[in-house]
């Protein structure tokens, strides 16, 4: 995948993630939002490089000039996969961002309520305007999702146990758990550990970092 937005996609000035995006930021063209994208992530990467990876999640916009137009499709179709046509229900997305997967699962099964739950940061403010609230109730949601976030955590225990807490009886939790080192991932080799003891029969994507022995 291209690193830059301009070469990655040169038509994404007509896609929709844009128009959303420019009306929210008041950002008038194309090449003003190449100029605050590489702005914020010069930010963003000078607090990478000073292990102030939290700061940088929370404290920058990069990741909101970016998540719009990085797409996981596979990891979206496999969701999809789990909402039959026609059917009501309740899906959380644990460390939401931007919110696009869930715009996007929104449009194609309009009768599920679609939820957000993620760091208090530019992005999540940004899923909140587009109306993906935080979760109110426990035991509530029929799909939970956690994609490219435990990794990020130090306690991605904590976070299993939260999700798992979110779940109706019945519910599935659709995760992953990247195994990178460097940049913002930062979980422990025994938080990791003890996250995939937890998870352990529970529904996993091909990025999980997973020891079947």
């Amino acid at each position: 995948m291209r690193k830059h937005p301009a070469l990655w996609d040169p038509v994404n000035p007509q896609r929709e993630w844009f128009k959303s995006l420019s009306l929210y930021y008041n950002i008038p063209s194309w090449a003003q939002y190449i100029k605050h994208y590489q702005y914020s992530r010069c930010a963003f990467n000078t607090l990478i490089d000073r292990c102030e990876s939290y700061d940088a999640f929370t404290d920058t916009d990069w990741c909101l000039y970016r998540q719009p137009f990085r797409h996981r499709w596979t990891r979206w179709d496999h969701v999809l996969m789990h909402m039959p046509k026609g059917r009501w229900g309740a899906l959380l997305d644990y460390g939401c961002g931007t919110g696009e997967m869930l715009a996007w699962l929104r449009k194609r099964r309009p009768r599920y309520l679609y939820d957000g739950i993620d760091l208090d940061s530019p992005q999540r403010r940004y899923a909140q305007w587009r109306g993906f609230q935080e979760p109110l109730l426990r035991h509530r949601y029929a799909i939970v999702t956690c994609y490219e976030t435990l990794e990020h955590l130090d306690d991605p225990v904590q976070a299993v146990e939260e999700m798992l807490g979110y779940l109706r009886p019945g519910g599935v939790l659709l995760w992953d758990f990247i195994d990178e080192r460097g940049g913002g991932n930062v979980a422990s080799v025994r938080g990791r550990t003890e996250v995939l003891r937890r998870l352990k029969g529970t529904t996993g994507q091909r990025e999980c970092y997973y020891d079947a022995k």
